[in-house]
């Protein structure tokens, strides 16, 4: 081989490792099966959960062009780490769907390839059954808007960025335990980055798989189980035989699926918190100011400020949140408040007594449910905020219709007209209020629906000033907007 030639080889074997240990996606709703260590499921931890690439594109085209069933490489005995029974296939069902509905799966992407997208599921019939991709290719799921079964993904020059793919479920399809499957096959193949070695062409390819079940009646209803089994699962997590309805007499048929989604019990509670997302960006609220310009530090994780999840909230704190945000059991200030990380008081608007302004809401994931905003008057620098301030002056809707915004279906900024009360303040804290409402929960009538019961609140807290009427001064300096800043979240 000539220098050349080697050196050419090099570069390319390098590029591919780049590739691979960068990692380039992943399935986060439903969550894949070698992620949900990521939310303290008891599996074991797999920090490489964005790399399941079917052991890199030269290992599958030494393997054929073959890729294990659900990401692994093709070459390894069965079950692989990905597959049912093997490290991370635990069988944990982690999402319920209803059948025939539509569903919505988000992918994570770190890079900027194009590709295209492909969905499938395979019914499992048996606890040790093992997927294949024939199996798979019985149930492929097109997408929702009808136009076919490939979702085509553009390039972007976001780092790191989020697809929601819509999708049909199958009519007929029923299943206590269901495997979707996510392929993501890119169109970059080294040969264009390589003239001179047309015959080392690659192609990338990731799956994902996550454990399903596709049911006759409600998509997030959990299921339903015996006193024995509510029982293991209400001393394990809430001490309380309060959430679920109970049906003693279920058929004992029932009991390994029962034992199968106890842990979807828990998930209704704790995977929400990773999927739904929403901020204020108009008065820009604390954690986001730097998006702006504003000389604060940066927080990429600005969009998740639920009360440390819905799990934390509502089980280990009560229903507590903290006032901005926040988990309730930190200590104070906490991050989002004022002396906390990110409050370091700096005004980022500016406003007149009883004027009417719009106030901006950005939302990543709509959960119904209903927006509030509320203002706090600080007496100075190292006041805390507190419920109390905040329940003191609500801010009502410019249309006179209230103190509830609710929003409308879809994603994206969301402009609301308020007036603001007739109070002046130096510096003021206006916090929006979001409680969800897509969780299944038990009503004040005692039935269960969607939106009854515990749901997962967004907060978010801006520093602002209020002058007198006719008394505001001159506008804010504008800052320079980072370049790096997201335009979209």
């Amino acid at each position: 081989m000539t220098f050349t030639k080697l050196l050419m080889t090099l570069v390319l074997l390098t590029t591919i490792d780049f590739h691979e240990t960068h990692g380039y996606g992943k399935m986060i709703y439903p969550l894949s099966r070698n992620s949900v260590s990521r939310k303290n499921f008891p599996t074991d931890s797999n920090l490489k959960d964005g790399d399941t690439n079917c052991g890199g594109p030269i290992v599958q085209r030494n393997n054929n062009n073959k890729c294990g069933e659900c990401g692994d490489d093709y070459s390894l005995n069965r079950p692989r780490p990905n597959e049912n029974g093997g490290t991370y296939g635990k069988g944990m069902i982690i999402r319920v769907y209803r059948k025939n509905s539509v569903i919505n799966v988000t992918v994570q992407l770190s890079g900027n390839n194009e590709g295209q997208f492909k969905f499938d599921i395979c019914a499992l019939t048996t606890k040790d059954q093992l997927e294949t991709d024939e199996c798979f290719h019985r149930n492929r799921l097109p997408l929702a808007d009808g136009s076919g079964y490939i979702f085509n993904v553009t390039s972007s020059q976001t780092k790191l960025r989020e697809i929601a793919v819509s999708l049909q479920l199958p009519h007929r399809l029923i299943c206590r335990h269901c495997v979707l499957r996510w392929q993501f096959r890119g169109t970059e193949n080294l040969e264009q980055d390589l003239p001179t070695m047309s015959n080392q062409s690659v192609t990338w390819e990731w799956r994902n798989c996550a454990d399903i079940a596709i049911l006759r009646g409600g998509s997030l209803s959990p299921p339903v189980v015996r006193r024995d089994v509510l029982k293991f699962i209400c001393e394990n997590y809430w001490n309380s035989e309060t959430i679920i309805t109970i049906e003693d007499e279920t058929a004992r048929s029932e009991m390994a699926f029962a034992k199968v989604l106890a842990l979807a019990l828990v998930a209704a509670i704790n995977l929400q918190e990773i999927y739904g997302h929403g901020m204020m960006m108009d008065p820009v609220n604390r954690s986001s100011a730097w998006r702006k310009g504003f000389p604060v530090e940066r927080n990429y994780n600005d969009n998740e400020h639920f009360c440390g999840g819905r799990g934390t909230q509502h089980i280990k704190n009560g229903g507590k949140c903290g006032e901005c945000g926040d988990d309730w059991s930190l200590p104070r200030p906490r991050s989002n408040e004022n002396g906390g990380r990110y409050g370091t008081g700096i005004i980022v608007q500016k406003y007149e007594a009883g004027e009417t302004v719009t106030f901006t809401v950005r939302l990543a994931a709509n959960h119904m449910g209903y927006f509030e905003f509320n203002i706090c008057p600080l007496k100075h620098n190292k006041e805390l905020e507190t419920d109390e301030c905040f329940e003191k002056y609500p801010v009502p809707l410019a249309d006179g219709s209230g103190y509830k915004f609710y929003p409308p279906p879809g994603n994206g900024n969301l402009d609301i007209k308020v007036v603001l009360p007739n109070i002046t303040c130096e510096h003021c804290v206006v916090r929006w209020h979001y409680r969800t409402g897509n969780t299944w929960g038990l009503c004040e009538n005692g039935k269960g629906a969607n939106g009854c019961g515990p749901q997962e609140t967004f907060r978010s807290c801006a520093d602002v000033s209020i002058f007198p009427k006719g008394g505001r001064p001159a506008g804010l300096d504008a800052p320079e907007v980072p370049a790096d800043a997201p335009k979209n979240l």
